[in-house]
């Protein structure tokens, strides 16, 4: 058994053990082996062992008013290994309030939080990137967020600024936007969001502006949901050229009984550059964290643009607690219609206890482009959380 293996199976129990019963006192460790054949992980190594470990802070100060941080150490073990760090991912303080407080009377029932907090995810991830799959995730900001509501409406508004790997070493970006959701309106559930980004000249980021809306439905018929997705960006890039990607989505599943629990099917079209119009970029790009993990099958090997996605997949009670899914991707490019790749993908979890989760995911990738490299790859991940 590598040292690496058993280091992370001594993280996930002797620090939960240890940690159970401090006051104010919560977190998780996560461990995942992943394996990649032909290498294309990390350029040393085709198997390593990710831990994550994180460990929560919090105080209650009274009046609504609290404090909250989390430590965050991260590591590879194995293969492929590199240097561990250890960071504060969240340092903020709330006030679940603003009514209550002296000048707030006009703020009755809005939140707000002010310090570093993790990304928001908006889009599925595909606008904006949680990142909580990668191991130093999620992704972090300093700014502040307030939090509302106006009747049966729920409203947020965000302003961060995020160090993107898009730009110089210590680049920054600044980001603010808001959502609206909009449940029940019709029989249908519906959210509308907008988000800017902004950049200084020299720093190899774009500014762009992000407006979209999703909508959901689970009552027009019995057992079958549908949703709907757009979002269209504007802005400059870096390189002095006008954005204007578009991302559409479309999706429908349908609930059953028995071993066989549901069945889905899922189109979405991230627009790609048409290279003709001189002075514009039409390829769609995210406005903060990268692409997201799994969104074109688990391998992430396709970049979330210039990319049309059909996803069939199938729910599986294999047994008693676990949880199967199957999923087939075709992958085509969204400009040509010429064909990505394939991807056969099969990902299992299950719950043990309240604590301790698992869950194991195994993938098959066919390229078609021919120039690319046919791929097979899998995980096994393993995670603990304690405290409250």
């Amino acid at each position: 058994m590598s040292k690496g293996l058993l280091f992370g199976l001594a993280v996930l129990f002797v620090l939960p053990a240890g940690l159970a019963f401090a006051d104010g006192v919560s977190g998780d460790a996560r461990l995942r082996w992943e394996y990649f054949s032909p290498d294309t992980a990390l350029g040393t190594g085709d198997n390593f062992f990710g831990l994550r470990t994180r460990l929560n802070f919090d105080y209650a100060a009274g009046d609504g008013v609290s404090a909250s941080a989390s430590v965050q150490d991260s590591r590879l073990l194995g293969d492929g290994t590199g240097a561990a760090a250890m960071s504060v991912t969240q340092a903020y303080v709330s006030v679940d309030n603003l009514g209550s407080m002296p000048v707030g009377g006009f703020l009755d029932g809005w939140s707000m939080d002010v310090g570093r907090m993790h990304v928001p995810s908006v889009g599925g991830n595909r606008v904006i990137n949680h990142d909580d799959w990668g191991n130093a995730g999620p992704a972090s900001y300093d700014g502040f967020h307030l939090a509302g509501g106006f009747g049966e409406a729920s409203v947020d508004w965000t302003w961060m600024t995020t160090r993107s790997p898009g730009g110089g070493s210590g680049t920054s970006q600044n980001t603010w936007g808001f959502g609206v959701d909009l449940p029940g309106m019709a029989d249908m559930d519906a959210s509308v969001y907008w988000w800017n980004a902004d950049a200084a000249a020299g720093s190899g980021l774009d500014a762009a502006s992000t407006f979209g809306f999703e909508v959901s439905n689970d009552s027009l018929v019995d057992n079958v949901s549908i949703s709907f997705g757009y979002a269209t960006q504007g802005g400059d890039a870096a390189t002095n050229i006008t954005r204007g990607g578009t991302l559409t989505s479309l999706g429908a599943s349908y609930g059953m009984d028995g071993a066989l629990t549901d069945v889905s099917v899922s189109w979405s079209a991230a627009s790609g550059d048409d290279g003709a119009t001189a002075g514009e970029n039409e390829a769609w790009g995210e406005v903060a964290g990268g692409d997201a993990h799994g969104v074109h099958g688990i391998s992430d090997l396709t970049a979330d643009t210039d990319v049309e996605d059909l996803t069939i997949s199938a729910g599986v009670n294999a047994l008693e607690g676990i949880d199967l899914t199957v999923s087939f991707i075709s992958l085509t490019a969204e400009q040509s219609g010429d064909d990505i790749g394939t991807e056969l993908d099969v990902v299992a979890s299950w719950q043990c206890g309240e604590a301790m989760d698992f869950s194991a995911g195994l993938y098959s990738y066919s390229d078609d482009t021919g120039t690319g490299t046919d791929e097979t790859g899998m995980y096994i991940q393993m995670g603990v959380s304690f405290g409250g």
